[in-house]
């Protein structure tokens, strides 16, 4: 359900309510989150790579970040349009980050900082950049708030494993003094784990019936080529088994 804060000063047993105030633009919320990526929470540490990224269909991506496996991050701060358009174009975002490549996220690296982008990897995560890039992306609404509607449809689109989840971010005032608080609207890890598993589900095949796999460990008594050349499999090393099924079609692949 949409999220709501209060925050309270303790001072000699008594607490006292701040007022919720307004950050002075969205802009500036975008600038905080650029200057530390941290602020979101998100469980693996980031890189910013890009900002207001151009994408394909004419779009602006506010903020683009990769992690040290490799994974896109689409951050969009929401800016004077109602919670339900910000949705759906972060899922629009979705479907033009799924193209990107390696040389695209160089290419927009350097647009951005005018740098090296596997430089700025092994600066940032003492690693060197993956052989894989993209192979997961996921999508970050920054919001203050989601009307009941904008929820379901982020909801049901966690249900189908779509990587989408909202972040929210609400001031308060003291004073001349503003605090910032976060709160996610399902935590990262389990949206995280749960997108990742609805997606192996999906991507697992039914079994035809016909088409067999194995794991054929290699000695000095059989080899991979004779198995495929005389069409058996052998067990052995451990406990007697009698394996009778011929396999075929698979070994003749």
């Amino acid at each position: 359900m949409p999220i709501g804060l209060a925050v309270w000063r303790i001072q000699e047993s008594k607490a006292t309510p701040l007022e919720r105030s307004a950050i002075a633009n969205e802009r500036l919320l975008e600038d905080i989150l650029a200057a530390d990526i941290s602020l979101l929470g998100i469980p693996s540490r980031l890189l910013v790579i890009g900002r207001q990224v151009v994408t394909t269909y004419g779009g602006r991506v506010d903020l683009l970040c990769i992690d040290e496996e490799g994974t896109l991050y689409v951050v969009e701060v929401k800016k004077d349009r109602t919670p339900r358009e910000v949705v759906a174009q972060a899922m629009d975002y979705g479907y033009w980050v799924r193209g990107i490549g390696y040389d695209d996220v160089r290419t927009i690296y350097a647009a951005y900082r005018q740098d090296d982008f596997d430089d700025a990897f092994r600066n940032t995560f003492n690693l060197e950049p993956p052989e894989a890039i993209n192979v997961e992306h996921r999508l970050v609404i920054v919001a203050s708030a989601l009307d009941p509607g904008s929820e379901r449809i982020v909801t049901y689109a966690q249900v189908f494993g779509v990587p989408l989840n909202v972040v929210f971010f609400q001031t308060f005032q003291e004073a001349n003094t503003q605090y910032l608080t976060r709160a996610w609207l399902v935590d990262p890890i389990e949206e995280i784990s749960n997108s990742r598993t609805v997606q192996g589900k999906k991507q697992q095949e039914v079994w035809n019936g016909q088409d067999w796999y194995v794991s054929f460990g290699e000695d000095e008594s059989r080899n991979w080529e004779d198995a495929r050349r005389y069409g058996f499999v052998s067990a052995g090393g451990g406990l007697w088994v009698d394996f009778r099924s011929r396999v075929t079609a698979s070994l003749a692949a």
